[in-house]
């Protein structure tokens, strides 16, 4: 009878690599156990208290680790082991004190660190200078006031958020290729999203440490920013640094509406922000190029499903709406195509009905 050892080796190859999808790996930080502390303060004959002694050591007493599922082929059997490592898993992310924890691929995982992760501990230069892919949270709002836009009357500013400290939270890793900033994990999804799905109320927890059934997914914003304008309420439930503009003057139609909803030209605004961060730190030298930013959700596969389903209804809801007004988006085009000032009543009763950032959805094809 065939085993699976009877399979070609290009084949039992190709299934390892199948069966280990690319993860995002939660680095957290810490210190040692006070006990372990105090005998290492009473054996380095440093004269002064226990305290001074941990706050002078701070960065060399700390270690990285993570809760992340480790694949399970490394554990598996030699041949599995042997070929995960050469294609690039390895234990890595030591500190000053401590050597590396926490098995990771540079070439197809994502390390994702939370904004007080480098209070407690500094990742190693060589680990650092490595990382490709990074993601950080709290950070969305940087895309809001990436840049300014140029409107009918003169420049219209999306609100402002500071550049600087974003930069400060991932200067270490010089040769990053691409910056997620996070907006959901699976844990903070709005639970209107959620109410009435077969999703559970609480996330599911991982039942060991091999465990690949709830790995985060890396789901784009932009993906889903519609559902947050097309209903009358934010499905988050709670205030948020959106994607506004202040209405325009003589009723024109947004500027910038070819990128309403992609956040492309924030993100380019957002790069250029970051490069001019580097060169006042390092001289105003020359040649680094900053990683591509993108906006992204940190889910669950249930909660990517959910999300597209409602996606998809947020997509229909928006075509009803062009159906319904297009007469009068007809209308509004040939009059600010003629430069006309005065509006009809229908087009102000359309005008009046919905939010701007709705109004800005529905125009988004008629006038970009």
């Amino acid at each position: 009878m065939a085993t699976f050892q009877s399979l070609p080796a290009e084949i039992r190859h190709k299934i390892y690599f199948l069966a280990t999808p690319a993860r995002v790996v939660h680095v957290k930080a810490d210190f040692l156990y006070s006990s372990e502390l105090d005998t290492l303060w009473r054996v380095s004959g440093y004269s002064g208290s226990f305290k001074n002694w941990l706050r002078y050591k701070k960065g060399a007493i700390a270690y990285f680790y993570s809760n992340s599922p480790i694949p399970v082929l490394l554990h598996t059997c030699f041949e599995s082991r042997d070929l995960l490592m050469k294609m690039g898993y390895q234990l890595t992310f030591k500190t000053k004190s401590h050597g590396p924890r926490t098995w990771f691929n540079y070439d197809r995982d994502v390390l994702f660190k939370r904004d007080d992760t480098c209070e407690v501990a500094e990742f190693d230069p060589v680990d650092a200078i490595r990382v490709r892919q990074l993601a950080v949270d709290h950070f969305t709002g940087c895309l809001y006031g990436a840049c300014q836009l140029q409107g009918a009357n003169g420049p219209i500013w999306w609100p402002a958020y500071t550049s600087s400290s974003l930069y400060s939270h991932f200067r270490e890793f010089t040769a990053l290729e691409e910056l997620l900033l996070v907006d959901w994990t699976r844990n903070t999804v709005p639970k209107g999203l959620t109410n009435d799905t077969d999703y559970p109320v609480k996330p599911p927890s991982k039942r060991h440490r091999y465990d690949i059934e709830n790995l985060w997914k890396c789901v784009k914003v932009e993906d889903s920013s519609l559902i947050r304008t097309v209903y009358d309420s934010d499905p988050r439930e709670e205030y948020r640094i959106g994607p506004e503009i202040s209405r325009t003057v003589n009723h024109h139609p947004a500027p910038g509406l070819a990128d309403w909803g992609t956040f492309s030209t924030q993100s380019a605004c957002l790069q250029s922000e970051l490069v001019q961060h580097w060169k006042r730190e390092n001289n105003f030298a020359e040649g680094w190029r900053a990683p591509r930013v993108t906006p992204v959700h940190l889910i669950d596969e249930q909660q990517k499903e959910i999300l597209q389903q409602k996606q998809k209804l947020a997509v229909d809801e928006l075509h009803r709406l062009r159906r319904y007004w297009a007469l009068v988006l007809q209308e509004r085009k040939e009059r600010i195509d003629a430069r006309r000032s005065e509006i009809s009543s229908r087009e102000h009763q359309y005008l009046s009905a919905y939010s701007w950032e709705k109004i800005c959805w529905i125009e988004k094809d008629v006038f970009s």
